[in-house]
């Protein structure tokens, strides 16, 4: 079935067992039994689950482990290299390493090996005006601002305590306590 138009002639072709589209005598498209794809090597590549929500419906031409499916009813998932990654829920949760999220944001657990921390905050420039609600680090200190909006150190270095020693601080300044044996408690 072709038509043909003043600029532009388009067509359906029948390819056992493809359907395919043509723009200007040039295949675009192809509807396979399981998939409709782009046959220009466009990132366009749909597909049927075929094996109960377990392997990437909407993918990438080049890449068909990567993707987005639904492993079951109002549900979402996201996956790379063939594992769900990513999963919204019928409640609405977001789970990232999790596939059964319990709260609005839900982040799998780290382990004690390097490198797989659930959240790494990367260092950078405090907010000039704190607002209500953030979590800031600086590079030496973790932040939190209130709903005052005060913003609170959380966490911070002033130097490295030794035997002895304990930081204290009021959230904003800390100092070192040092504790020595029969000479009490210093403060520097």
């Amino acid at each position: 079935l072709t038509f043909a138009g003043a600029a532009n002639n388009a067509g359906l072709y029948f390819s056992s067992p493809y359907l395919k589209v043509g723009i200007d005598g040039v295949q675009k498209y192809t509807f396979a039994t399981d998939a409709f794809y782009a046959n220009d090597g466009g990132a366009f590549y749909m597909r049927q689950d075929d094996s109960g929500g377990t392997v990437a419906v909407y993918t990438f031409l080049g890449d068909t482990d990567t993707g987005m499916y639904t492993p079951g009813a109002n549900i979402l998932s996201f996956m790379t290299g063939n594992s769900e990654r990513l999963r919204i829920d019928t409640a609405g949760n977001v789970g990232i390493g999790t596939t059964t999220p319990t709260a609005s944001l839900n982040i799998r657990a780290g382990t004690a090996t390097a490198g797989t921390a659930p959240l790494k905050l990367t260092s950078g420039v405090n907010l000039t005006t704190p607002e209500a609600g953030a979590v800031e680090y600086d590079g030496t200190n973790l932040y939190y601002t209130n709903s005052t909006p005060t913003r609170r150190t959380l966490a911070g270095y002033v130097g490295t305590p030794t035997n002895g020693q304990l930081m204290i601080g009021n959230g904003t300044d800390f100092s070192v306590a040092a504790i020595t044996a029969g000479a009490g408690v210093s403060v520097t």
